[in-house]
């Protein structure tokens, strides 16, 4: 049976899709090829954001799923540093995301202006206060990652995910009657602002209370240390990530600078298309993320294994299937010489494209995985990555359009998967050498029993996971997310 929070991450993904291609059919009837080109941009350069977050995001997550489990432990003390930690690391996280906000708001503002006075000739269309809204609303939105990574990261994943399906079911449907409405390149600030919204009333009086008394908790001498626990990994964290926007999301700046916003647009629509469908087909994964790093932190590998295998074969399969209907869907509207189509790119570079974002699910996967033993072994490997992507993305644009710069990006991806399978299965083994050794059997099936497992954590108020018996004189603490001792 699929779970509760699956259902809500897929629903999202696949509305997603839905609401992606309906965006493009609206774009394609209300926008002129110009004004898409300009669409798209801006949202490639909003990814920038990127940058300033620098992978804190997913390091939280991760980081809180471990002390999550730990409040499962029977002996008191340990019960009692973790939620002193996790109250920490939460209080770190709102002065991080703070600092993020102020940053985007300023340095991606004129950094997107001095792109556009640079790039841009066009005399019809009014490009700068829609571009400073639409910053200001995105540094607005990055507020509410702690909270989702601290709900996330306790494996409250059915609350978070179904928030999101709300978000991106209300800011899509916001986005539809904006461009309808004439609103034009404002519509990417009211699709952010009305997510923004959806996201504070939707988290409920009891997320948002258990984050304030997180905020106000005690935290001792043993909090978590920024420069010795969390910057070593960051690092590694961030670099993966900068990476990541320079391999995908290059694309449609690099082609309006070279070859106008016509050309920009088309990719920008064909990219936003195989995004939506590799964001459904990665929603299967997404969900496991906090369940791979409890397992991770009980030492409970074959169960680890059992749900990784699964979950990366989901996400593959599905990748491949949105890909094939996509491609259908664009073949049966050139033949009906309908003018959507002739936004999109032409079916090579699109058939080009999506099989190399159906390749990085694998690659996708494997990250995940690695990153829940908090750690980030594909660090050096995306840097190399990233470091060739730009000048290759960028000379392939210049001189051979969309279908040099999707011919390289397809390229790469191939010619990495090599090294990072042999990094994936090295970790792995090493890692997991003492239980490999106890339990081979176990392997690909459910963990043996008597393993010496811990059991996963209870998570008190939060009901995010069945309680079990606790040792007597213990009860839920005060802020609702872990035992204390009675007095």
């Amino acid at each position: 049976m699929i779970e509760r929070a699956t259902l809500y991450a897929m629903a999202s993904r696949l509305w997603g899709s839905a609401a992606g291609l309906l965006t493009a059919v609206l774009v394609a009837w209300f926008f002129t090829p110009e004004l898409q080109g300009y669409y798209f941009t801006f949202l490639s350069l909003l990814t920038l954001q990127t940058f300033a977050e620098l992978g804190f995001g997913e390091l939280l997550q991760q980081f809180v799923s471990h002390e999550w489990a730990k409040t499962a432990s029977t002996d008191p003390g340990e019960r009692e540093r973790s939620l002193s930690r996790l109250a920490g690391l939460f209080r770190f996280s709102l002065r991080w995301y703070g600092g993020v906000a102020l940053l985007l708001g300023a340095g991606l503002g004129i950094a997107g202006s001095v792109y556009f006075r640079i790039f841009s000739d066009s005399r019809t269309i009014s490009w700068g206060l829609a571009w400073w809204i639409a910053v200001l609303a995105t540094a607005v939105s990055v507020l509410l990652t702690p909270v989702f990574s601290l709900l996330e990261g306790a494996n409250r994943v059915e609350r978070v995910h179904g928030v999101r399906l709300g978000q991106g079911l209300a800011s899509r449907i916001a986005g539809f009657l904006a461009i309808a409405f004439g609103f034009g390149l404002f519509t990417i600030a009211v699709t952010r602002i009305v997510s923004f919204l959806v996201g504070i009333s939707g988290l409920g009086r009891e997320a948002l209370g258990i984050a304030r008394r997180l905020g106000r908790a005690p935290v001792d001498r043993e909090a978590i240390s920024y420069r010795s626990e969390l910057w070593p990994l960051q690092w590694k964290f961030a670099l993966s990530w900068l990476s990541g926007y320079l391999l995908y999301s290059l694309f449609t700046p690099v082609l309006f600078a070279f070859h106008g916003p016509e050309l920009a647009g088309r990719m920008g629509m064909t990219a936003a298309a195989a995004t939506a469908i590799s964001s459904a087909a990665f929603a299967v994964m997404a969900t496991k993320v906090p369940r791979l790093a409890i397992l991770a932190a009980e030492r409970d590998y074959p169960a680890m294994d059992t749900v990784f295998r699964r979950a990366t074969v989901s996400s593959v399969l599905v990748s491949a299937a949105g890909a094939a209907l996509f491609l259908s869907f664009l073949a049966l509207a050139r033949r009906l010489d309908l003018e959507l189509a002739k936004r999109f790119l032409p079916t090579l570079e699109t058939s080009l494209f999506l099989s190399a974002l159906v390749l990085q699910q694998v690659r996708f996967a494997m990250g995940s995985y690695l990153r829940a033993h908090k750690a980030e072994p594909f660090a050096l490997l995306s840097v190399l990555e990233g470091l060739g992507a730009v000048p290759l993305l960028i000379l392939l644009g210049r001189d051979f359009g969309a279908l040099g710069m999707i011919l390289g990006f397809l390229g790469l991806t191939t010619l990495t998967l090599v090294p990072a399978f042999h990094i994936f299965e090295r970790c792995r083994r090493s890692w997991h050498a003492p239980q490999t050794a106890a339990h081979m059997q176990g392997i690909g099936g459910a963990a043996p029993a008597n393993s010496g497992a811990r059991r996963a954590p209870e998570f008190g108020a939060l009901g995010a996971e069945p309680q079990r018996r606790r040792p007597e004189g213990a009860r839920i603490g005060a802020l609702g997310v872990g035992p204390q001792r009675t007095e």
